[in-house]
């Protein structure tokens, strides 16, 4: 197992998964395996595998909070945003001291939609951990983030927004704009947003998108 783990972090997931199986074999009862394998085989897009992993790893230890992890980004993977939430929200019951859980479970809850309860979720992640953001494999467990990044990052430039990061607010911005928001509704009346509008940064930056004459209407 330890040797999978290794192999895991190194991006070897194939010869990572063949440790995991070897190792499951010669101990069909440890939880900490079975969560391992469906790490990789999501990683793998082996989804069906993946889940079933997951469900061996609870019924072993249902009290496993990084295995209901595991399973909310099965979910997510799958687009089951509620069901993604509530696996999250039992990990971090389980763990409360996770910033990587409360990170997952705004994922969960900006893609159905729940913008501010998303944007709460990741102040307590960003509590917890303020490099949280930076963390490498955070949500990307599954091959893919099914959050669209556009309205992931204007949420981020939201949120820092309400805690006063200007400049980290603009960063964010500043992504989703590269990838393609383009609601400019919302991006001229979030009330976030406000104190910004007449800041240069924040001009140019929509200037530089042609959106000058919306932010200024």
């Amino acid at each position: 197992m330890l040797e999978g783990s290794r192999l895991l972090r190194e991006g070897k997931d194939h010869l990572a998964l063949v440790r995991f199986v070897e190792s499951s074999t010669l101990d069909p009862y440890n939880a900490l395996t079975f969560n391992k394998m469906a790490i990789t085989y999501s990683r793998l897009a082996r989804f069906p595998q993946a889940q079933k992993a997951v469900t061996r790893a609870l019924r072993l230890y249902p009290e496993y909070a990084n295995a209901h992890n595991t399973r909310g980004i099965l979910h997510l993977a799958n687009h089951r945003y509620g069901k993604a939430a509530r696996s999250f929200r039992e990990a971090i019951r389980l763990d409360s001291t996770s910033a990587v859980f409360q990170l997952n479970l705004g994922t969960a809850l900006l893609n159905q939609g729940d913008y501010r309860a998303g944007r709460v979720a990741y102040q307590r992640a960003l509590q917890l951990d303020p490099e949280v953001f930076d963390l490498e494999g955070v949500i990307q467990v599954a091959t893919s983030d099914p959050q669209p990044a556009p309205e992931k990052f204007f949420q981020m430039s939201v949120l820092f927004a309400e805690l006063g990061d200007a400049d980290t607010c603009l960063y964010y911005l500043g992504k989703a704009l590269a990838d393609g928001f383009r609601d400019w509704e919302r991006l001229t009346r979030e009330p976030a947003l406000s104190g910004l509008r007449e800041e240069s940064a924040f001009v140019n930056l929509l200037a530089s998108y042609g959106l000058q004459a919306e932010a200024s209407g």
